[in-house]
């Protein structure tokens, strides 16, 4: 019986020994590509996108120098972690780590600053004249003559334009009987004006082949806050005739319209009823051809671009192009998320909508206020010729206070049924003040 116990430890050692010495498989080395934001303000919580490769659910993100945060895995190329408001300021690394020990750091990957807290901004929207159509009374300008010219202008903003005024500098055309100023008065949203103006060709168009016309408009709001506009309009310039039989008298053609299509971004909505530094947002647009002919292969570039080797202007001249370049545009306070700016709308026909959708994200350093996002629209009509609209948006940021509600003393033994009082004290842990205008109350 000694004998079979000794054999019987003899193999549990041995067993023992062979898993503490069987090779355990190893992770891959994580790795760090970027931080994003990588500027934050100390006085908000921010959440942090870190990319990079060889991630696993059980990673820990590491802002050394201050401690681990709290974080969510996405993918094997993606972590967010959750960055408390009062960081002190500074410049930090951030570090990944696996349950097996390994890690990745990444050296100056995020700066902390202050803040000093702005007023949140009123909503406001504003009104947006843009060209519908032109013409004048003769196809092609002779130089040296009498002409009327007519201007259709739509309100593409959310609210009515004021005080309308439209100012035409001498240039190739000279403005005759009312010295080249028209007022239009009031177009509400969504609404037309037209109005004509008597002109005279110069004769310096002798021997050109386009003649420009720059008109000016100036209107308000209801609040009275001043918009400009400045439309550059082209018309084609009538050859000399060679010399030959006497030309023959012949009734003078009625002027057409330009056929066109014209892309106008009728509303937007964001999913997120206040935009907050550091947050993520759905921006919806409805778009809209108030042109009178179709666009096709339509492209929106959020933050501004271009249709290469177009000639972008409201007058609809065009040269053939190929490609599209969204690189250059605008992105200090909003920046796509998890898909580049451009996105391929299809065709739009003359008079419908479409919607377009882009996830972006507000900047951590940016402050509260209101700041415009430039639209870019490339697209071509039926006859392949190509065009870039470019808008504008507002966007609001807010920086809502943030609260703290705790006991400012020990509340003592608490008894049932008997009436006692809670020493509670509010404090505003942010820097911008609540709509009580609160900020430490006692109990």
């Amino acid at each position: 019986m000694e004998r079979v116990s000794t054999v019987r430890k003899t193999l549990l050692i041995l067993l023992t020994l062979g898993l503490l010495l069987t090779p355990r498989p190893a992770w891959a080395a994580p790795t760090i590509t970027s931080v994003q934001p990588n500027a934050v303000s100390s006085a908000n919580a921010v959440t942090l996108v870190v990319t990079g490769a060889g991630f696993t659910n059980d990673a820990v993100v590491v802002v050394e120098g201050y401690g681990a945060l709290g974080t969510t895995f996405v993918s094997a190329t993606v972590l967010t972690a959750a960055l408390p408001a009062g960081v002190p300021t500074g410049v930090y690394a951030v570090t990944v780590i696996l349950s097996d020990a390994s890690s990745a750091t990444l050296p100056n990957a995020l700066t902390v600053t202050g803040s000093t807290a702005t007023p949140a901004p009123t909503a406001f929207a504003r009104p947006l004249l843009v060209v519908q159509s032109y013409g004048a009374s003769s196809v092609e300008i002779p130089p040296g003559v009498d002409l009327d010219f007519e201007m259709t202008l739509v309100n593409a903003g959310q609210s009515t334009a004021t005080n309308i005024v439209a100012t035409f500098p001498s240039g190739d055309f000279v403005p005759r009987v009312t010295g080249g100023v028209r007022a239009i008065g009031t177009v509400d949203p969504g609404q037309t004006a037209r109005f004509f103006q008597p002109l005279a060709s110069s004769v310096s168009l002798a021997g050109k082949t386009i003649a420009t016309l720059e008109v000016k408009v100036s209107y308000t709001d209801a609040n009275g806050t001043p918009y400009n506009e400045t439309f550059t309009l082209t018309f084609p310039v009538a050859q000399p005739q060679r010399s030959g039989p006497a030309a023959t008298a012949t009734p003078t053609p009625t002027a057409r319209p330009a056929l066109r299509p014209q892309l106008v971004v009728t509303s937007s909505s964001t999913d997120v009823s206040q935009l907050q530094p550091g947050g993520r947002f759905m921006l919806n647009l409805s778009v809209q051809n108030v042109g009178n002919a179709n666009a096709k292969r339509v492209t929106v570039i959020v933050g501004g671009g271009t249709s290469a080797g177009t000639t972008t202007g409201a007058s609809g001249t065009a040269q053939p192009g190929g490609g599209v370049s969204g690189a250059s545009g605008e992105f200090a306070n909003f920046a796509p998320l998890n898909s580049s700016n451009v996105q391929f709308l299809g065709d739009l026909a003359a008079g419908a909508s479409i919607t377009a959708q882009q996830i972006l994200i507000v900047n951590a350093s940016t402050k509260p206020g209101a700041y415009t996002l430039k639209l870019s629209f490339a697209y071509t009509d039926d006859k392949n010729s190509s065009f870039t609209d470019d808008q504008v948006g507002t966007l609001l940021v807010y920086q809502p206070p943030l609260l703290d509600l705790s006991f400012y003393r020990d509340p003592g033994p608490l008894f049932a049924g008997q009436p006692n009082s809670l020493p509670l004290q509010v404090v505003n842990l942010g820097r911008s003040v609540p709509p009580s205008g609160c900020g430490s109350c006692g109990d």
